[in-house]
């Protein structure tokens, strides 16, 4: 279990939580859920007090990644109008991946499992823009963060902060990418799309996030439009390995071995991640000048509400809440989310102080 800083410098700090291997997609949405919840309630309970002497200490924000199980997700503008029935049929069919069999998918009761075929869940969510596809091979990342808790951090700025961190991490990883477009995501050229961006807030506290394809497993994408983007693609950083750049390495064919064994683990590139978003609320804290976005229109990737969206999973029964879920589900919960014995699956991470970023 990943411990608690000191409170007296907890607020200077970012908590990172990555669940390691391939997680059921409806988990990772209950911690999502809770840290959510957390840090709303404590927002309510603290709202008439004045005095800061006097409050108690926040939820401390939290990035959570992962890579889940498959699944198609859709977004809040597409809850007035569901999938057709045969979309749905289409998506719901089983699938034998090519790219990413290596990788050891969780079942129920949730141990490995290295059945070849697959099928994806379909999820609605609030989040902005339209249906995406999250699975093994791509990394997740779910900012869950009180806005208003950080300097110079409006709802612009803070999805030029998530393209910014996916942007540098990538150029970290050696990608001579494009980035930002008229479109939402991060591209690696005009036509050619590697991160997708979806964000809810509600009452400024941020879910959902990025997600960065790692290995690219395309039977699952060509069943949709992607994002309602037609004519453009959808590619993986696993794709653009012969156009990075080796002429450091002595041996290729070892750089090569252990890139795409860096991208099946995740970890390493999670970490990455996190450290650039850290590094951008470190410049902001300092205030440097917030670029916004490119995108054409913020309803391409930001949705906000007041109030809970009533959502669910579109072909199945999941768990909404502590009351219906098995105690087996509850122990893949950190303990200090949940409440509890420690955690069963592995988790990594840690945390990160922004404010000692010096940024570029």
């Amino acid at each position: 279990m990943i411990p608690l800083p000191p409170p007296s410098v907890r607020s200077n700090f970012i908590r990172h939580i990555h669940l390691s291997g391939v997680t059921p997609f409806h988990i990772a949405q209950t911690i999502q859920s809770t840290l959510v919840s957390r840090l709303l309630e404590y927002k309510k309970e603290t709202s008439a007090q004045q005095d800061p002497d006097l409050k108690p200490p926040a939820p401390i924000p939290t990035v959570l990644t992962f890579q889940p199980t498959p699944v198609y997700t859709t977004g809040r503008r597409e809850l007035q109008t569901p999938l057709s029935e045969p979309l749905l049929k289409s998506l719901r069919e089983p699938l034998i991946p090519l790219s990413t069999t290596h990788l050891l998918i969780i079942r129920k009761p949730f141990s490995s499992s290295s059945k070849k075929e697959q099928i994806a869940d379909v999820v609605q969510t609030p989040r902005g823009g339209l249906i995406t596809f999250h699975g093994p091979g791509q990394l997740v990342i779910y900012p869950i963060i009180d806005l208003l808790a950080f300097r110079n951090l409006g709802a612009k700025c803070y999805v030029n902060l998530l393209e910014e961190s996916t942007i540098r991490l990538l150029h970290t990883m050696g990608l001579n990418i494009l980035g930002r477009t008229e479109n939402p995501g991060v591209w690696l050229n005009e036509g050619e799309k590697i991160a997708s961006l979806g964000v809810h807030l509600r009452r400024n506290v941020s879910s959902y996030g990025v997600g960065l394809n790692m290995i690219m497993e395309r039977g699952w994408w060509d069943r949709i439009t992607a994002c309602g983007l037609n004519g453009k693609k959808i590619v993986g950083i696993d794709e653009q390995l012969s156009d990075i750049e080796t002429r450091d390495f002595a041996n290729q064919e070892n750089w090569r071995s252990s890139y795409k064994a860096m991208l099946e683990n995740g970890a390493a590139v999670a970490q990455t991640w996190v450290d650039e978003f850290a590094a951008g609320l470190g410049r902001l804290d300092r205030g440097e000048k917030c670029e916004e976005s490119k995108t054409t229109s913020e309803k391409d990737i930001l949705s906000t509400s007041e109030e809970t969206t009533k959502l669910g999973n579109v072909n199945g029964t999941h768990w909404t809440g502590w009351e219906d879920m098995p105690e087996s589900v509850k122990n893949l919960i950190p303990l200090d989310i949940r409440g509890g014995n420690e955690l069963n699956i592995s988790t990594g991470g840690g945390y990160v102080e922004y404010r000692r970023w010096k940024g570029e």
